[in-house]
């Protein structure tokens, strides 16, 4: 998110999209574990809730994963408990420009910036 070349963007797409289709090879239902709601797709929630951001601006789109994608990400942002605790997007704005300019400060944008494992 935070690469401002257009060719750094491609690749970080590329590689996004490889790995969602990467997890989404090992969803075994409409949930990850099958039938019920499980903690990976708990986890996944966040992500899925802000990838909106990368939609708008990166040019991540549900044809480039492909397969069950749609499906998975309407589930999990429709799903009730998700929506309880899911902030208004407006509340992501102010910080997500700030990584789409490479302005963040924080311990991660500043580890993403130099190449370093994340804190």
């Amino acid at each position: 998110m935070q690469a401002q070349e257009e060719d750094k963007q491609k690749e970080a797409l590329s590689e996004l999209v490889d790995a969602l289709k990467k997890y989404l090879d090992q969803v075994k239902g409409p949930w990850f574990s099958g039938e019920e709601f499980s903690l990976a797709d708990i986890t996944v929630a966040p992500w899925i809730n802000r990838i909106y951001r990368l939609e708008e601006h990166r040019g991540l789109t549900d044809e480039l994963v492909g397969g069950r994608w749609p499906e998975y990400k309407r589930l999990i942002k429709d799903r009730a408990s998700v929506l309880k605790t899911t902030s208004d997007p407006q509340y992501y704005e102010e910080i997500s420009q700030r990584y789409l300019r490479n302005e963040a400060q924080s311990e991660v944008a500043k580890a993403t910036r130099a190449g370093k494992a994340l804190p």
